[in-house]
Protein backbone atom coordinates (compact mmCIF):
# COMPACT_ATOMS: atom_id res chain seq x y z
CA UNK A 1 0.00 0.00 0.00
CA UNK A 2 1.24 3.66 -0.85
CA UNK A 3 -0.78 5.91 1.49
CA UNK A 4 1.15 9.11 -0.23
CA UNK A 5 -0.43 8.17 -3.80
CA UNK A 6 -3.92 7.92 -3.02
CA UNK A 7 -5.87 10.88 -3.07
CA UNK A 8 -6.88 12.27 -0.35
CA UNK A 9 -9.50 15.51 1.22
CA UNK A 10 -10.61 17.21 -2.00
CA UNK A 11 -13.20 19.65 -0.92
CA UNK A 12 -13.71 21.28 -4.55
CA UNK A 13 -12.78 17.65 -6.39
CA UNK A 14 -15.61 16.47 -8.09
CA UNK A 15 -17.85 13.14 -7.27
CA UNK A 16 -17.15 9.72 -8.88
CA UNK A 17 -18.65 9.41 -11.83
CA UNK A 18 -20.46 6.61 -10.97
CA UNK A 19 -22.31 8.65 -8.63
CA UNK A 20 -23.70 10.85 -11.20
CA UNK A 21 -25.60 9.41 -14.10
CA UNK A 22 -28.89 10.30 -15.54
CA UNK A 23 -31.26 8.74 -13.70
CA UNK A 24 -33.20 6.29 -16.11
CA UNK A 25 -34.87 4.63 -13.65
CA UNK A 26 -35.86 7.39 -11.19
CA UNK A 27 -33.59 5.44 -8.82
CA UNK A 28 -37.04 3.42 -7.64
CA UNK A 29 -37.43 6.99 -6.13
CA UNK A 30 -36.82 7.19 -2.42
CA UNK A 31 -34.35 4.74 -3.82
CA UNK A 32 -34.13 1.16 -3.62
CA UNK A 33 -32.30 1.47 -0.30
CA UNK A 34 -35.36 1.71 1.42
CA UNK A 35 -37.11 -1.61 0.07
CA UNK A 36 -33.91 -3.61 0.33
CA UNK A 37 -31.80 -2.89 2.92
CA UNK A 38 -33.10 -0.29 5.49
CA UNK A 39 -35.21 -3.12 7.15
CA UNK A 40 -32.68 -4.92 9.05
CA UNK A 41 -29.31 -3.08 8.39
CA UNK A 42 -30.64 0.55 9.73
CA UNK A 43 -31.28 -1.18 12.72
CA UNK A 44 -27.94 -2.61 13.40
CA UNK A 45 -26.46 0.71 12.41
CA UNK A 46 -28.35 2.31 15.13
CA UNK A 47 -26.49 3.78 17.85
CA UNK A 48 -23.35 0.87 17.55
CA UNK A 49 -21.19 4.10 19.02
CA UNK A 50 -17.95 3.55 19.74
CA UNK A 51 -15.88 6.16 21.68
CA UNK A 52 -13.40 7.72 19.94
CA UNK A 53 -10.89 6.02 22.96
CA UNK A 54 -11.21 3.10 20.94
CA UNK A 55 -8.67 4.14 18.18
CA UNK A 56 -6.15 3.45 20.70
CA UNK A 57 -7.12 0.15 21.06
CA UNK A 58 -7.91 -0.78 17.45
CA UNK A 59 -5.44 -3.55 17.95
CA UNK A 60 -7.81 -6.64 17.84
CA UNK A 61 -10.03 -7.46 14.92
CA UNK A 62 -13.27 -8.82 15.41
CA UNK A 63 -13.95 -12.68 15.22
CA UNK A 64 -16.37 -14.05 12.92
CA UNK A 65 -19.37 -15.60 15.29
CA UNK A 66 -18.92 -19.70 14.80
CA UNK A 67 -20.23 -20.69 11.94
CA UNK A 68 -22.56 -22.70 13.83
CA UNK A 69 -24.58 -20.17 15.34
CA UNK A 70 -24.65 -17.51 12.80
CA UNK A 71 -28.69 -16.41 12.75
CA UNK A 72 -30.78 -16.55 9.93
CA UNK A 73 -32.71 -13.84 8.63
CA UNK A 74 -35.86 -14.73 10.26
CA UNK A 75 -33.75 -15.39 13.18
CA UNK A 76 -32.36 -11.60 13.18
CA UNK A 77 -35.86 -9.99 12.20
CA UNK A 78 -37.00 -11.00 15.44
CA UNK A 79 -34.15 -9.63 17.75
CA UNK A 80 -34.98 -6.38 19.56
CA UNK A 81 -33.05 -3.66 18.45
CA UNK A 82 -30.48 -4.19 21.52
CA UNK A 83 -29.84 -7.89 20.27
CA UNK A 84 -29.19 -6.71 16.81
CA UNK A 85 -26.91 -3.64 17.86
CA UNK A 86 -24.82 -6.53 18.66
CA UNK A 87 -24.55 -8.04 15.23
CA UNK A 88 -22.31 -8.16 12.26
CA UNK A 89 -22.97 -5.20 9.75
CA UNK A 90 -21.57 -7.86 7.55
CA UNK A 91 -23.57 -10.74 8.51
CA UNK A 92 -26.80 -8.71 8.08
CA UNK A 93 -26.08 -7.38 4.56
CA UNK A 94 -25.64 -10.62 3.58
CA UNK A 95 -28.49 -12.62 4.94
CA UNK A 96 -30.30 -9.74 3.18
CA UNK A 97 -29.05 -11.14 0.02
CA UNK A 98 -29.50 -15.07 0.25
CA UNK A 99 -32.18 -15.96 -2.45
CA UNK A 100 -31.28 -13.16 -4.54
CA UNK A 101 -30.61 -13.33 -8.36
CA UNK A 102 -26.61 -13.37 -8.30
CA UNK A 103 -26.50 -15.21 -4.84
CA UNK A 104 -26.96 -18.64 -5.43
CA UNK A 105 -23.71 -19.88 -4.55
CA UNK A 106 -23.07 -17.49 -1.95
CA UNK A 107 -20.87 -18.96 1.31
CA UNK A 108 -21.79 -16.73 4.78
CA UNK A 109 -19.27 -17.83 6.72
CA UNK A 110 -16.81 -18.02 3.92
CA UNK A 111 -17.44 -14.18 3.21
CA UNK A 112 -17.18 -13.56 7.08
CA UNK A 113 -14.03 -15.06 7.84
CA UNK A 114 -12.38 -13.30 4.77
CA UNK A 115 -13.33 -9.80 6.12
CA UNK A 116 -11.68 -10.66 9.14
CA UNK A 117 -8.84 -11.25 7.02
CA UNK A 118 -9.17 -7.93 5.43
CA UNK A 119 -9.07 -6.26 8.50
CA UNK A 120 -6.29 -7.92 10.11
CA UNK A 121 -4.54 -6.98 7.12
CA UNK A 122 -5.53 -3.27 7.21
CA UNK A 123 -4.43 -3.03 10.43
CA UNK A 124 -1.32 -4.12 9.72
CA UNK A 125 -0.59 -1.69 7.21
CA UNK A 126 -2.57 1.32 9.14
CA UNK A 127 0.14 0.33 12.40
CA UNK A 128 3.05 0.61 9.59
CA UNK A 129 2.19 3.89 7.74
CA UNK A 130 1.52 5.55 11.67
CA UNK A 131 4.69 7.33 11.63
CA UNK A 132 3.99 9.50 8.76
CA UNK A 133 0.49 10.66 10.25
CA UNK A 134 2.62 11.11 13.64
CA UNK A 135 5.26 13.16 11.83
CA UNK A 136 3.51 15.15 9.86
CA UNK A 137 -0.23 15.24 10.99
CA UNK A 138 -0.56 18.45 8.62
CA UNK A 139 -0.54 15.98 5.89
CA UNK A 140 -3.93 13.99 6.99
CA UNK A 141 -6.25 16.96 8.01
CA UNK A 142 -4.84 16.88 11.43
CA UNK A 143 -6.64 14.19 11.92
CA UNK A 144 -6.66 10.66 12.93
CA UNK A 145 -9.40 9.60 12.20
CA UNK A 146 -9.01 10.67 8.43
CA UNK A 147 -5.39 9.10 8.20
CA UNK A 148 -6.83 5.54 9.26
CA UNK A 149 -9.64 5.55 7.32
CA UNK A 150 -7.49 6.47 4.57
CA UNK A 151 -5.59 3.71 4.72
CA UNK A 152 -8.74 1.50 5.34
CA UNK A 153 -9.72 2.57 1.64
CA UNK A 154 -6.31 2.82 0.20
CA UNK A 155 -6.14 -0.94 1.75
CA UNK A 156 -9.08 -2.22 0.20
CA UNK A 157 -9.06 -0.17 -3.26
CA UNK A 158 -5.37 -1.46 -3.88
CA UNK A 159 -4.48 -4.98 -2.47
CA UNK A 160 -8.23 -5.95 -2.76
CA UNK A 161 -8.96 -4.85 -5.65
CA UNK A 162 -12.26 -3.18 -4.46
CA UNK A 163 -14.01 -0.82 -7.17
CA UNK A 164 -17.17 0.64 -8.30
CA UNK A 165 -19.29 -2.03 -10.96
CA UNK A 166 -18.26 0.40 -14.23
CA UNK A 167 -21.52 -1.44 -15.87
CA UNK A 168 -23.62 0.80 -13.12
CA UNK A 169 -22.21 3.99 -14.13
CA UNK A 170 -25.24 4.97 -16.72
CA UNK A 171 -26.95 1.68 -16.96
CA UNK A 172 -28.94 1.67 -13.42
CA UNK A 173 -30.02 -1.99 -12.65
CA UNK A 174 -31.48 -3.23 -9.23
CA UNK A 175 -32.15 -6.66 -9.81
CA UNK A 176 -28.53 -8.41 -10.04
CA UNK A 177 -27.61 -8.67 -6.00
CA UNK A 178 -24.09 -8.52 -6.86
CA UNK A 179 -24.28 -4.41 -7.28
CA UNK A 180 -26.33 -4.25 -3.86
CA UNK A 181 -24.86 -5.91 -1.48
CA UNK A 182 -21.26 -6.98 0.00
CA UNK A 183 -20.87 -10.39 -1.67
CA UNK A 184 -20.35 -8.58 -4.77
CA UNK A 185 -16.95 -7.50 -3.99
CA UNK A 186 -15.80 -10.86 -1.55
CA UNK A 187 -14.27 -13.00 -4.14
CA UNK A 188 -15.70 -11.77 -6.74
CA UNK A 189 -14.28 -8.82 -9.11
CA UNK A 190 -18.26 -7.34 -9.87
CA UNK A 191 -17.50 -3.78 -8.17
CA UNK A 192 -19.98 -2.51 -5.28
CA UNK A 193 -22.03 0.78 -5.86
CA UNK A 194 -22.92 3.75 -3.23
CA UNK A 195 -25.33 0.71 -1.74
CA UNK A 196 -22.72 -1.59 -0.92
CA UNK A 197 -19.50 -0.02 -0.99
CA UNK A 198 -20.00 2.12 2.25
CA UNK A 199 -21.79 -1.02 3.78
CA UNK A 200 -17.74 -3.18 3.34
CA UNK A 201 -16.01 -0.14 4.22
CA UNK A 202 -18.26 -0.03 7.51
CA UNK A 203 -18.11 -3.41 8.12
CA UNK A 204 -14.18 -3.38 7.69
CA UNK A 205 -13.65 -0.42 10.39
CA UNK A 206 -16.41 -1.85 13.13
CA UNK A 207 -13.77 -4.75 13.19
CA UNK A 208 -10.94 -2.37 14.07
CA UNK A 209 -12.98 -0.85 16.74
CA UNK A 210 -13.49 2.11 14.48
CA UNK A 211 -17.02 4.60 15.21
CA UNK A 212 -18.00 4.23 11.84
CA UNK A 213 -21.63 4.24 10.58
CA UNK A 214 -23.96 4.65 7.45
CA UNK A 215 -25.12 8.07 6.39
CA UNK A 216 -27.95 8.78 3.94
CA UNK A 217 -28.35 11.04 1.48
CA UNK A 218 -30.93 10.96 -1.53
CA UNK A 219 -29.90 8.73 -3.83
CA UNK A 220 -26.85 7.94 -2.22
CA UNK A 221 -24.99 6.46 0.84
CA UNK A 222 -21.65 7.32 2.29
CA UNK A 223 -20.01 6.72 5.96
CA UNK A 224 -18.82 8.54 8.77
CA UNK A 225 -16.10 8.47 11.46
CA UNK A 226 -18.15 10.41 14.14
CA UNK A 227 -16.74 9.94 18.21
CA UNK A 228 -17.01 12.76 20.75
CA UNK A 229 -14.04 14.93 18.69
CA UNK A 230 -14.89 14.94 15.26
CA UNK A 231 -16.57 12.95 12.23
CA UNK A 232 -15.09 12.82 8.96
CA UNK A 233 -17.57 12.09 5.76
CA UNK A 234 -15.73 9.41 3.78
CA UNK A 235 -16.88 9.63 -0.24
CA UNK A 236 -14.65 6.39 -1.59
CA UNK A 237 -17.20 5.43 -4.39
CA UNK A 238 -14.44 6.71 -6.69
CA UNK A 239 -10.63 5.85 -6.40
CA UNK A 240 -8.96 6.78 -2.85
CA UNK A 241 -11.04 8.84 -0.01
CA UNK A 242 -12.71 12.27 -0.57
CA UNK A 243 -13.81 14.07 2.05
CA UNK A 244 -17.13 16.71 1.82
CA UNK A 245 -18.93 18.80 4.20
CA UNK A 246 -22.57 17.87 5.18
CA UNK A 247 -24.35 21.34 2.72
CA UNK A 248 -22.29 18.84 0.36
CA UNK A 249 -25.00 16.12 1.06
CA UNK A 250 -27.78 18.39 1.44
CA UNK A 251 -27.51 19.28 -2.26
CA UNK A 252 -26.02 16.30 -4.23
CA UNK A 253 -26.97 14.04 -5.61
CA UNK A 254 -30.07 15.30 -5.26
CA UNK A 255 -31.85 18.16 -2.53
CA UNK A 256 -32.85 17.33 0.55
CA UNK A 257 -35.58 19.64 1.98
CA UNK A 258 -35.35 20.89 5.64
CA UNK A 259 -38.99 19.43 5.77
CA UNK A 260 -37.63 15.62 4.74
CA UNK A 261 -34.96 15.99 7.49
CA UNK A 262 -37.58 16.97 10.08
CA UNK A 263 -39.55 14.36 8.71
CA UNK A 264 -36.90 11.90 9.24
CA UNK A 265 -36.35 10.77 6.03
CA UNK A 266 -32.76 11.68 5.85
CA UNK A 267 -30.45 12.39 8.83
CA UNK A 268 -29.61 15.69 7.87
CA UNK A 269 -26.16 17.44 8.66
CA UNK A 270 -23.84 16.40 11.71
CA UNK A 271 -25.91 13.28 12.36
CA UNK A 272 -25.69 9.64 11.34
CA UNK A 273 -28.03 6.75 11.40
CA UNK A 274 -27.09 5.70 15.32
CA UNK A 275 -28.33 9.16 16.18
CA UNK A 276 -25.31 10.74 17.74
CA UNK A 277 -26.07 14.40 17.38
Amino acid sequence: MSVNRRKRRSMSAQPAVSENPPRRFGWFYPFALGSIVAGVIVFAVARNAVTGSNIGESSKTEVSADVRRLPTLGELAEMSADELRGQDIALLNLRCAEGLPGAEKLDIPKCLATLDKWAAWVKHETDRHLYKFRQNPKDYENSEAYFRMLCLITVLQQDFKIHYNPDRIRDIDFTKSQDLFIHGMIGNDNGGTCVSMPVLYTAIARRLGYPVYLVTAKAHVFCRWHDKKEYVNCEATSQGLNTFDDDYYMKWPKPISDEEVKAGYYPGPARTLGNLG
